[in-house]
């Protein structure tokens, strides 16, 4: 119950919070794989990818450090991921020779991820702007429903949860780490 204090009191300051501090701090952990990829691409040679991806950990750790639902860091952390991925998918993943199949696998079941999580998120959390529904009767909470769920409640913390939780393995970590591999197994003469 303390959780659902502390988002109670995070709400009533600012209605533009996305995720509460203590629930994106994951995502401030889990950005920092972001470093271990530039400096593969630096190691590799990468140069214009290495410095994404150096723009990329920035932007996320401070998007994640203050999760908003609009503000220009959020926009400039997604127009930086949307450019890291196609510099690596257009351009430098055919450095990875017989290896890139398993970026383009990759990147296309975590950008599905992101869409079906994204959909998850807008219909358990922003849907109605906070504000509370009565429900004629009792509605079943999971947490892969549909069903928004009112803020302050269990059921919310649930949804951040696994909101912060799909989005950080599928965006942050899988690609990752099939980005190093990739690299680290197909990239010859260097």
């Amino acid at each position: 119950m303390n959780s659902i204090n502390s988002i109670n009191s995070i709400n009533n300051m600012n209605n533009n919070i996305a995720v509460p501090p203590h629930i994106s701090k994951i995502g401030v952990y889990t950005c920092h794989s972001f470093v271990v990829n530039a400096l593969a691409a630096y190691y590799y040679k990468l140069y214009t990818l290495f410095i994404l991806l150096l723009l990329l950990y920035i932007t996320s750790f401070l998007h994640w450090k203050n999760m908003k639902k609009d503000g220009i860091i959020r926009n400039v952390d997604i127009i930086t991921s949307i450019a890291t991925i196609i510099k690596i998918t257009k351009y430098d993943s055919y450095h990875f020779e017989s290896k890139r199949w398993i970026w383009l696998i990759t990147i296309s079941l975590s950008v599905f991820t992101f869409i079906i999580n994204n959909m998850l998120f807008y219909n358990q959390v922003l849907k109605f702007s906070d504000k509370i529904i009565e429900y004629p009767e009792k509605v079943q909470h999971t947490i892969f429903s549909l069903v928004y769920t009112n803020p302050n409640t269990n059921e919310r913390e649930k949804a951040y949860y696994r909101s912060v939780i799909i989005h950080c393995i599928s965006i942050h970590f899988i690609p990752s780490i099939a980005c190093i591999y990739a690299a680290i197994t197909g990239i010859k003469n260097y």
